[in-house]
């Protein structure tokens, strides 16, 4: 028995071989996109090549880590930069008017409107976001086209989006408690949102026509 365990070990489509690997390709990936988001800006692109990563390479096993997470990566650049700048913007305004809420006055008529309106966007950045770039790096969209598939995915998948939007708070919170935390859990939030963003991809592309020539999705999707 333990010669079989052993040999088992040594041979490389064993289960536990296939968990290492994933568990130390998802490292070497965290690495690139710390690396490529190191100008701020392109957090986005990062993001996005990040997750396309994760479904063609770790979850596909189809190309390779670098050259996959490189030729998105460029392909994302311009589109990930103004989403970053976008959601950088949302986020900024949302903590702005928090603050300045109480001089509108608290518990009159304007100041609860205000509130219900800052509530909404505050919704829609928690359940949409965590769809934005996973969007940007599977379909070939506009920049506010992602956006509009990211709050349409977010409301129609929504018990899934809520499960997401708090393994993306809880990541949040956890980076600005440990920032050290930021060099292991980005790819591994990315690897589970994964399992929930394919599931409402592959209905979307079913419902499109299902990846056929010229429609833009790439063949290793339909797996």
């Amino acid at each position: 028995m333990k010669k079989t365990f052993i040999k088992n070990l040594g041979n490389y489509d064993n289960p536990v071989f296939s968990r290492l690997a994933k568990v130390f390709e998802l490292i070497i990936l965290n690495f690139l996109w710390v690396v490529a988001s190191l100008p701020i800006i392109t957090i986005g692109s990062a993001t996005a090549a990040m997750y396309y990563t994760i479904a063609k390479h770790i979850r596909h096993e189809r190309g390779t880590l670098v050259k996959s997470f490189i030729a998105s990566f460029r392909e994302n650049f311009l589109p990930g930069i103004a989403l970053t700048a976008i959601l950088a913007a949302i986020v900024a305004f949302l903590f702005v008017d928090y603050y300045c809420y109480p001089f509108l006055g608290e518990g009159s008529v304007a100041g609860s409107i205000y509130l219900l309106l800052l509530a909404a966007l505050a919704a829609f950045v928690l359940l949409a976001v965590p769809y934005v770039f996973p969007v940007l790096s599977r379909f070939h969209v506009s920049v506010f086209g992602c956006l509009r598939y990211s709050l349409s995915f977010a409301l129609r998948y929504l018990p899934g989006s809520l499960i997401m939007a708090a393994f993306t708070a809880g990541f949040v919170y956890s980076v600005l408690v440990i920032p050290h935390l930021l060099f292991v859990l980005p790819s591994l939030l990315g690897y589970v949102s994964s399992f929930f963003c394919e599931r409402a991809f592959r209905e979307q592309i079913a419902g499109d026509g299902g990846g056929e020539e010229g429609s833009g999705i790439p063949e290793w999707y339909e797996e």
